[in-house]
């Protein structure tokens, strides 16, 4: 395994950090915790079997001899380097025709398409790192020509990938992330997965990508996501520490970037705990105030009636007051509670309102005797 990189120096910590910022940590979390071991997956089942077929006439990738070593494979058009293998470069350096240009085993031939600093892999496993395992896919290698994977990892590396570790956290507005976001799972639809594998990745990567709106929605953070995220920003860190990046500088900057955010979302998360706690206090003791304060005895509670005064010099109406009692009447089960509704009809000035008033002052008296009946009396 590729050696660990030094633990950067302790960061100041950070007091609030940026949505953009904190976009840019969800996307690193989507790089590593899904895509990076779906690529190392089907690098492992595609690889072997194109090597196999290579072993064959006429390429016979296996047994070659200076001079007559293969210099390209078709359709890719990049240069073979033998000196990733074989350990030619650290026994004979530039003494090209010292080299042992056997290619011996599947990971052999993943590394004659990389770069010398990404070679430490032994295997198509968490030892091949995310900027490893994009290359051999962007750089047209036979599996993943046809598909259009090629074209596409090509633009996930340098749109995503590399733009995620120069940590420009100015770059991730929201426009860019969701762009990011559908670059990947364009990426992935590109890789021949089964219907269910592809489902499956795209509904998680689409879970995070909610899980970043929730983080910069400006409100209340729930903890369970404060501590997924948490988490995975450790784990996304401890992968870092073993990557292959051009200089040391590079990584070290991705690293320190990411002890700050964990050590933020520490204090984010034991913050919101307390303020948790607090809040369940605050509601037993709200709870606790409104049982001394609960009504023992509802059926002693009159109704509130809000209705119009009566008309002094009301009289006669007495076939309008009796069609309302008979339209409030009709299908009236008393062992049911229901609503009844009726309306009044005329010009304006006839009495419409004095005529309803009338009947609901008449009728008051009754009606609270039905509710004081319907009234709970625990």
């Amino acid at each position: 395994m590729a050696a660990a990189m030094s633990e950067p120096a302790i960061a100041t910590p950070l007091t609030v950090i940026t949505d953009d910022q904190r976009r840019w940590v969800v996307i690193g979390i989507c790089l590593n915790k899904l895509l990076t071991p779906v690529l190392r997956t089907v690098l492992g089942q595609q690889i072997p079997v194109w090597y196999n077929n290579l072993c064959h006439p006429p390429t016979n990738i296996a047994k070659q001899v200076y001079r007559a070593q293969v210099k390209q494979i078709p359709p890719s058009t990049v240069k073979l380097n033998y000196s990733n293998i074989n350990k030619n470069y650290d026994n004979h350096k530039a003494t090209y025709s010292a080299y042992d240009y056997n290619v011996k085993d599947p990971e052999s031939l993943a590394k004659l398409f990389v770069q010398p600093f990404m070679v430490k892999f032994t295997g198509f496993d968490q030892t091949m790192d995310l900027s490893a395992a994009l290359t051999l896919i962007y750089t047209e290698t036979d599996p993943f020509h046809s598909s259009g994977a090629a074209a596409q990892a090509k633009i996930v590396r340098s749109m995503v990938r590399n733009e995620w570790a120069h940590c420009d956290f100015s770059h991730w507005s929201e426009i860019n992330y969701n762009i990011c976001v559908q670059h990947i799972e364009s990426f992935v639809r590109k890789l021949n997965l089964s219907s269910a594998d592809e489902n499956d990745f795209v509904n998680e990567l689409n879970n995070w990508k909610d899980k970043g709106v929730q983080l910069c929605c400006g409100q209340a953070i729930d903890a369970d996501l404060l501590n997924l995220v948490k988490t995975e920003v450790a784990q996304l860190y401890d992968s870092v520490k073993v990557w292959r990046e051009e200089s040391d500088e590079a990584q070290l900057r991705i690293m320190e970037s990411l002890q700050s955010f964990k050590q933020f979302f520490n204090q984010e998360l034991q913050t919101t705990r307390e303020n948790q706690s607090v809040m369940e206090k605050d509601i037993e003791n709200l709870k606790k105030q409104v049982a001394k304060l609960a009504i023992k005895n509802p059926v002693d509670v009159r109704p509130l009636f809000m209705l119009p005064d009566r008309a002094n010099w009301f009289s006669g109406r007495k076939s309008e007051l009796n069609s309302l009692h008979t339209l409030f009447q009709t299908g009236h089960d008393i062992n049911t509670l229901r609503v009844s509704i009726a309306s009044v009809c005329g010009l304006g000035g006839s009495g419409k309102t004095s005529l309803a008033a009338e009947y609901a002052h008449r009728q008051k008296d009754g009606f609270l005797a039905k509710m004081k009946k319907s009234l709970p009396t625990q």
